[in-house]
C-alpha cells in the first residue's frame, strides 16, 4: 500500500515562532507494508538499546501507570495470543487517560524521543484523536503528538500539540503543526506515532508516523499561541521541569496501545 504524505503548514500559529512545515504543498511518498501492525508483537524490545522508559504491558498497565481518573472511561489489560497490551475505551466518555513519571521516578531527561503503537478498535461518531503526551505535569499542561481519527476509524493526519493555561483558569490546546496522510490508514492495524522534543529555553519538536517525519515546530516558549478554537492564549513556557508521560484517547474512540518507549534521540 502506497501512503502519500502531504505536509501542511502550522495549524496553530505563534506570532513569532519558527514553523518548519513542508515544502510549499509538495508531496513525498513512503511505502508502508500492508501488513504493518498485523504481525504478532512481542512484549520485549526488538533491539538491545536500553531505553529511558519502556512498557510493553506484559504485566499490565497498573505496574507503571497511574489509574485513570474517576471521569475517564474504562482501561483494560488485553491479550491477543502472546501479545499483551492495554485498551482505552472513550465510547461513552469525553476522554480516557493514563499518566506516568510525573515525579521523574523513571527518567528526568527533557530531551527525549517518545513512541507508541496504537490500534483503533472502534471508530468515533465525530472526528477525534489519540495522543501521546510528553513533558506533562498534569493532564492539562503538556506537549504531544496525536493521530486524528475519522468517523470510519481511519487515521488521517499526525499533529504536534501544546496544551496551556488560557489565563482564565481554564486550559486550551493548540495544534502547532500537522502532516496529512493523503491516503487515510484503515483501523484495526497497529500504527506507530512518535515525538522528539529538544531544548529548555526554546523547544524543537518533530512528529513521526512510523519512521517518516510528519511535522516540525520550534516553540520560542514566549510568543502567544492561537488555540484550536481561534482564541489567542499565553504561551505557557517550555515546561522544562516537567517529565510526565501521558496517553489520551478522546471522545468516541476505543483504541489499544502498546510498546510505549522513551529514548534519548
Amino acid at each position: 500500500m502506497k501512503v502519500m504524505l502531504l505536509f501542511l503548514t502550522c495549524a496553530c500559529t505563534s506570532q513569532s515562532a519558527i514553523v518548519i512545515s513542508a515544502h510549499d504543498g509538495s508531496t513525498v511518498s513512503t511505502d508502508v507494508p500492508a501488513e504493518v501492525g498485523a504481525q504478532a508483537v512481542t512484549d520485549t524490545p526488538d533491539d538491545a538499546t536500553s531505553p529511558l522508559f519502556s512498557d510493553y504491558f506484559g504485566s499490565g498497565y497498573e505496574v507503571k501507570w497511574l489509574p485513570p481518573a474517576s471521569g475517564d472511561g474504562l482501561v483494560t489489560d488485553t491479550q491477543n495470543g502472546s501479545n499483551k497490551f492495554v485498551t482505552l475505551d472513550s465510547s461513552k466518555t469525553d476522554f480516557t487517560r493514563l499518566r506516568t513519571n510525573l515525579d521523574g521516578s523513571f527518567f528526568t531527561n527533557t530531551t527525549i524521543t517518545a513512541t507508541m503503537k496504537l490500534r483503533i478498535e472502534q471508530a468515533p461518531n465525530t472526528t477525534s484523536k489519540v495522543r501521546l503526551d510528553v513533558r506533562q505535569a498534569t493532564e492539562n499542561l503538556f506537549y504531544a503528538v496525536g493521530a486524528t481519527i475519522a468517523v470510519d476509524g481511519s487515521m488521517t493526519k499526525v499533529s504536534i500539540f501544546k496544551k496551556v493555561d488560557d489565563g482564565t483558569g481554564n486550559y486550551t490546546i493548540c495544534s502547532l503543526s500537522e502532516g496529512k496522510l493523503a491516503t487515510p490508514l484503515a483501523m484495526n492495524l497497529w500504527r506507530t506515532i512518535g515525538l522528539t522534543i529538544r531544548g529548555t529555553s526554546s523547544v524543537q519538536l518533530t512528529a513521526y508516523f512510523e519512521d517518516t517525519e510528519m511535522a516540525s515546530f520550534v516553540d520560542d516558549c514566549l510568543s502567544p499561541l492561537t488555540a484550536t478554537n481561534g482564541t489567542t492564549v499565553l504561551n505557557g513556557g517550555c515546561f522544562a521541569n516537567q517529565t510526565g508521560l501521558g496517553i489520551q484517547v478522546e471522545q468516541g474512540v476505543v483504541a489499544s496501545v502498546d510498546d510505549v518507549v522513551v529514548t534519548t534521540p
